[in-house]
C-alpha cells in the first residue's frame, strides 16, 4: 500500500485492481488499466495446448473425467506419514487422479511400501503443454 501512495502511474492488470486502489484513495489518470498479462499468457499457451497435445488420447482421458494432482515438495514427500495420508485421501476421491511423479517421489513411495488406491493412475513427468491441457480440462 506504501507504493501504491507514492507512485505517480500505477498499473492495473484488472477491474478489481482499479476497484481496490479507488478504496485506498488512489484514483484518476495515475491508474491505468492495461490487463492481466498472466491470464493472456494462460489463454494463449491453452490454445496451443489444445492443438497440439495429445496426453488426453495417450492417456485414454476424456476431458472432465478425472482430477491432476502433484506431489513433489520434500515436506511432503520425504515423511511416510504425510505422503501417506495425501496418497490416502486421492484414494478415497471419487475420480480418477492423474499424478505425474518425479522419479525422486516415486522411489520414496516405493521406499515407504505405500499402497496406491486403484483411482490413482501415475505418470511420468509431462512437457509444459500436456501439463497445460491437463489442466484445462480437469474436473
Amino acid at each position: 500500500m506504501l507504493t501504491d501512495h507514492i507512485s505517480i502511474l500505477l498499473f492495473a492488470p484488472t477491474t478489481t485492481a482499479v476497484t481496490n486502489l479507488a478504496k485506498e484513495g488512489i484514483a484518476g489518470e495515475a491508474v491505468q488499466l492495461v490487463g492481466d498479462v498472466m491470464y493472456d499468457v494462460a489463454l494463449f499457451y491453452g490454445e496451443k495446448a489444445e492443438r497440439e497435445s495429445k496426453v488426453l488420447a495417450h492417456l485414454e482421458l476424456m476431458p472432465k473425467g478425472y482430477v491432476l494432482a502433484t506431489v513433489h515438495r520434500a515436506e511432503n514427500t520425504d515423511k511416510r506419514e504425510r505422503q501417506a495420508a495425501i496418497l490416502k485421501g486421492f484414494g478415497a476421491y471419487g475420480h480418477t487422479i492423474i499424478l505425474p511423479l518425479h522419479p525422486r517421489t516415486r522411489e520414496s513411495i516405493a521406499s515407504f511400501d505405500i499402497l496406491l488406491s486403484a483411482n490413482i493412475k501415475v505418470i511420468d513427468p509431462i512437457g509444459y503443454f500436456d501439463m497445460v491441457m491437463l489442466e484445462k480440462t480437469r474436473v
